[in-house]
């Protein structure tokens, strides 16, 4: 695992070997990529909610947006810093640090892992109902927006962005498919645009945790590895905790000028 540059099986690659525009390319393309496919789940949710329940519905998914954000947006940014230390290690061929910030990293995301502030950032009446129904179950499925993405981080950290995509990929239009399903056959509102988005998010994630563990190489987790250490998890909180506040800091301003 550490003496080879490149795992064909598992798709990780050492970027600090061969030539350099054309590793950034491979390993960039698919990201941007990834980025138009996710915009896929906002706009799915955007076009049968407002077809198919309604343009109160449809305003109160809207009305979320900010607060939404302003969560899930901490902890998307926060997951890509912990990867920081990850890639770190991987490129120094460091594997004891490696497996440390690993297990130190997933243990910090579980312990990261609302219907008052609704009313505070003055949601319509109208809408207020449907809003909270909506980002209730987003907000339950904060430990799937977690596994995704710290799951694809941790991949993308070993230099494998093709899988994380590939699964997004998948994952985006399953969000279709089961928007409509559970609003138009089953008649389940906007808890089934929310539904649809947590039930593919965890399955995004879970195919990235799955390939994490069965094709990439020399990942051998020990007792000893899984012991949780705090030089690792301070340095995974010093980097991951503040690119996670900037990341938000742009919905606090939307929550803001709610108010």
């Amino acid at each position: 695992f550490m003496e080879t540059t490149s795992k064909r099986k598992s798709g990780t690659t050492d970027l600090t070997v061969g030539k350099p525009l054309f590793q950034i390319l491979q390993f960039a393309l698919p990201l941007v990529l990834g980025t138009l496919f996710q915009q896929l789940y906002s706009f799915a949710d955007t076009v049968i909610v407002g077809r198919c329940i309604g343009a109160d519905a449809l305003g109160a998914v809207g009305t979320t947006y900010s607060l939404n954000f302003m969560i899930i947006g901490f902890m998307l940014a926060t997951c890509n810093g912990f990867g920081i230390p990850v890639a770190e290690s991987f490129g120094a061929k460091d594997s004891e640090d490696l497996h440390k910030y690993l297990f130190d990293g997933a243990a910090l995301c579980e312990a990261m892992s609302a219907a008052p502030l609704l009313r505070r950032i003055h949601t319509p009446a109208e809408m207020l109902d449907y809003a909270v129904r909506y980002i209730r179950v987003i907000f339950l499925g904060i430990p799937a927006t977690v596994l995704y993405n710290y799951s694809s981080t941790v991949l993308r950290s070993l230099g494998d962005s093709q899988h994380p995509f590939y699964f997004l990929l998948v994952s985006s239009f399953l969000n279709i498919g089961l928007d409509w399903l559970l609003i138009v056959p089953l008649n389940m509102s906007v808890e089934g645009a929310a539904i649809a988005t947590v039930i593919s998010q965890l399955v995004s994630g879970i195919l990235c945790t799955w390939w994490f563990f069965h094709k990439v190489e020399g990942i051998r987790f020990t007792k000893e590895r899984c012991k949780l250490s705090v030089p690792h998890c301070k340095r995974l909180a010093y980097i991951g905790f503040p690119m996670g506040f900037e990341y938000s800091v742009s919905a606090v301003g939307a929550v803001i000028m709610q108010d």
